[in-house]
């Protein structure tokens, strides 16, 4: 057996019956064919009516239905709006705070760059104070003989250096 399409019913909302079963266009062609439907008979009641055949009585249906629309679509136009207002919030919300983040991270960039200046300061004061010691060791050093320029292991110059006197501990530091 071959399966058929069962043909579209005569017309109206009876077209709808079976959607299930159709394929994509046939849908469309069956939508498209209810609106041409509704069409159609609003043009034909606008005509009685302006002929006089029908009367607003007759038609109140038609304009409850026109009017439902309309209360509809007011208030989705209404409810769009609300949602339009709630996302120009949150964005400015957002804005906000991602100027107080790049705040944030531009005053902690400031003070690390503030704190690594003042590291280096002090690693160069250290090297400094370091150089003066190698100074004061090679001068001793050269006094006892050994060498203009030795290699030496940091023990071994304070052996030579000898013991420091308060005095000169506190020079060293300044």
């Amino acid at each position: 057996m071959t399966e058929t399409t069962p043909d579209p019913p005569a017309g109206g909302i009876l077209s709808l019956a079976g959607l299930e079963n159709l394929s994509s266009s046939e849908k469309s062609a069956r939508i498209v064919a209810l609106v041409n439907d509704i069409y159609a008979s609003i043009v034909l009641i606008a005509k009685h009516t302006k002929a006089g055949t029908l009367t607003k009585r007759h038609c109140k249906p038609i304009y409850d239905l026109i009017e439902s629309i309309m209360v509809l679509e007011k208030k989705q136009k209404r409810e769009l709006k609300r949602q339009d207002r709630r996302m120009e919030r949150m964005a400015r919300r957002h804005q906000r705070d991602i100027g107080k983040l790049m705040e944030m991270a531009r005053s902690g960039i400031v003070h690390l760059r503030a704190k690594a200046e003042r590291l280096q300061m002090e690693l160069d004061e250290l090297k400094g104070r370091k150089k003066i010691d190698l100074e004061h060791v090679e001068k001793r050093m050269a006094a006892k003989g050994i060498g203009s320029n030795p290699v030496v292991s940091e023990e071994a110059a304070e052996q030579l250096a000898g013991p420091r006197s308060c005095n000169e501990n506190e020079q060293s530091r300044d």
